[in-house]
Parts: structure tokens; C-alpha cells; sequence
């Protein structure tokens, strides 16, 4: 039987308008070992056979296999997962199935999800993360996903401080544009939490024109001292673990976040439209549309040609009667 038909995996395919899976997702979630041998097929086939899937269609079978493949943090998807990330380069035209993932995702959410499927493969993910062709968001939660690997031991401590230290300079040399703030502040935000000093000691890569440029470059001129280091104990880390590891519940992510199976809703039916088209060509064509320059006129009140006639006076088709027991009736 194809996957395609499972009846695990069928209503990802065909939503209705206005309505969330709710009880398709819990379904998926209660058969782990199931749900992820067809959710690998799923992804496989989508970036196989992209064209297929269209969330525009009411078809979320991609959305719905990345994110429960990152929750399951499934190393077998990591190939699918890498695949999908290298068709999100800024100088290549962007497949907009491709792009519903990456829209239907929050960038954290994102980046959690990517760090389950890359769990074994984090030098592929570092690569990527340091790629300055890559989109800039994606980027961003590629970051994100380094950061949960640390969070959760995956990742070393040397190699991920490394790795940020690389990225300030990879981030000086990329085109950031209208992200550039943004991308930036999820960077300071990682360094703040995990050391400070990474900020400081990379103030000559951060953009002048940033917000906080000034203030770092105070600190950096003043001289860091050691015992106002925010320290990241076991604690601390722990913490930061709780709200920025592993995805721990998808169906509230994606519900929360906007992975909306209800989207579509107000789209003109197709067939509707095309009628609309055709009719606006042959009114083209015909030049029978109406006249937008034409000077307002105030509405006219129709008036009366000819005088009322009472149902007790002579028909006016001169039978002799009264116009109530001849025309009038």
C-alpha cells in the first residue's frame, strides 16, 4: 500500500478549509514508529516530486512530516531536511513548496527541528550555518539549531563557541539587507546567554550602523572584567534547555505559530475565477467596459412620460370600461 494512502497519512493531503487535524496530529503522535517510517517516505517523495505538494491545495503532507520528523528527532531525515535547506539559496529562484515550510515554521521552531534531524551530522549543519549564500533566515535558525545542540550535549562546548566566534565574521561579509537587525539580535542573544565576551571580542565585526554598536563598544574599550561574566553553570543551562531545546510539543507549535490548515479559506474558488477572466477578455474585446473617466453625474429620478391614471377613469384603450375592469384588472 502507498504511504500516500495510509490512512495515518491521507488527510495531510486533502484539509479543508478552516479546519486544524487536531485529532489526525494525536493520531500521527500515538504511533511513533509508524508515523515515522511514513513520514520518511513523505519527505522523500516530496523532495522527489515537490510539484505534488501545494499548501495553497489543502496539501500539508510536507509541512506536517518536517515538523514531526524534527520532534521525533528522526537522523534518518537528515538527508530530506539538508536537501530542503540547499533549495533556500538567496541566488536560487525559491520553489514555493519549499517555502511553505519554512513560512508554516517560527524560525525557533525551525531551528529546534533541525537540530533533532542533524543530531549526527553536525558538521553539515555548521557548514550551513556559516554559508553566507544561503537565505538569511534560514541562517538565523540554522544558529538557533546549533544552540539547541548545545543545550542538549550534542554539541561541544569548544566547537560551538568556535563556531559562533566564525559566524560574526561571516556575518560582517554577507549582503544582510533589511535583515540585518534581526539576524544580528539572535546572535547577541545566544552570546549574552552563553558568554559575553563573545560580543565583545567581536566588536569589530558587528555593522556600525547597529543599534547597539555604540554601547558594545563601550564595554570593549572599558575592559571586560571577569567577575560581571554572566557564568553558565549546569543550572543555568538547564533552564535555557527547558525553553530552547528540543521541539517537546509540535502540535501546540504549530498551531501556536501559524502552521494554519485554515489558510485558504478565503481564496476565490478557481473555477470561479477563470469565468471572471474570461468575461473581463470578452469585455476587452467587445469594449464594453465601462467608462472610469467619465464625470459624476448626481442620479436622476425617473419621471412619469405619461399621467397616472385612477382606477375609476376610462381605460386608455377606449373600451367604454373603467380602467380597474379593463386593463387594470
Amino acid at each position: 500500500m502507498s504511504f500516500k494512502s495510509h490512512s495515518l497519512i491521507s488527510p495531510f493531503m486533502e484539509l479543508s478549509p478552516n479546519y486544524f487535524p487536531r485529532k489526525e496530529l494525536e493520531a500521527l503522535m500515538a504511533n511513533p514508529v509508524e508515523a515515522e517510517s511514513l513520514l520518511l517516505e513523505a519527505l522523500e517523495d516530496f523532495c522527489e516530486e515537490p510539484d505534488a505538494y501545494f499548501t495553497s491545495q489543502g496539501n500539508y503532507l510536507h509541512v506536517v512530516a518536517f515538523n514531526l520528523l524534527g520532534h521525533f528527532k528522526a537522523v534518518e531525515a537528515w538527508p530530506h531536511c539538508e536537501a530542503i535547506i540547499n533549495e533556500l539559496y538567496i541566488q536560487r529562484p525559491y520553489e514555493p513548496q519549499h517555502m511553505d515550510i519554512l513560512n508554516e515554521t517560527e524560525i525557533n521552531q525551525f531551528g529546534k527541528l533541525v537540530a533533532g534531524m542533524a543530531r549526527k551530522n553536525l558538521d553539515d549543519l555548521i557548514e550551513l550555518a556559516l554559508d553566507k549564500e544561503l537565505d538569511l533566515l534560514v541562517r538565523k535558525g540554522l544558529v538557533i539549531a546549533l544552540f539547541t545542540s548545545f543545550l542538549e550535549s550534542v554539541l561541544a562546548e569548544n566547537r560551538f563557541f568556535e563556531t559562533l566566534n566564525q559566524l560574526f565574521k561571516s556575518y560582517s561579509k554577507s549582503e544582510l539587507g533589511e535583515y540585518q537587525q534581526t539576524v544580528w539580535d539572535s546572535l547577541f542573544f545566544i552570546c549574552s546567554r552563553v558568554d559575553p565576551q563573545l560580543i565583545i571580542d567581536n566588536v569589530d565585526h558587528i555593522p556600525k550602523n547597529h543599534e547597539k554598536y555604540q554601547v558594545i563598544l563601550e564595554a570593549s574599550q572599558k575592559g571586560f572584567n571577569p567577575e560581571e561574566s554572566t557564568v553558565l553553570t549546569d543550572k543555568k543551562k538547564e533552564a535555557l534547555k527547558q525553553e530552547h531545546g528540543y521541539s517537546q510539543d509540535p502540535i501546540y507549535a504549530m498551531e501556536d505559530w501559524k502552521v494554519n490548515l485554515n489558510r485558504f479559506e478565503d481564496q476565490i474558488d478557481q473555477s470561479i475565477f477563470n469565468t471572471m477572466i474570461d468575461q473581463l477578455t470578452q469585455a476587452v474585446k467587445n469594449d464594453t467596459l465601462p467608462k472610469l473617466d467619465t464625470p459624476s453625474v448626481k442620479p436622476q429620478v425617473p419621471r412619469r412620460v405619461t399621467a397616472k391614471i385612477g382606477r375609476n377613469d376610462p381605460c386608455l384603450c377606449e373600451s367604454g370600461k373603467k380602467y380597474k375592469k379593463c386593463c387594470g384588472k
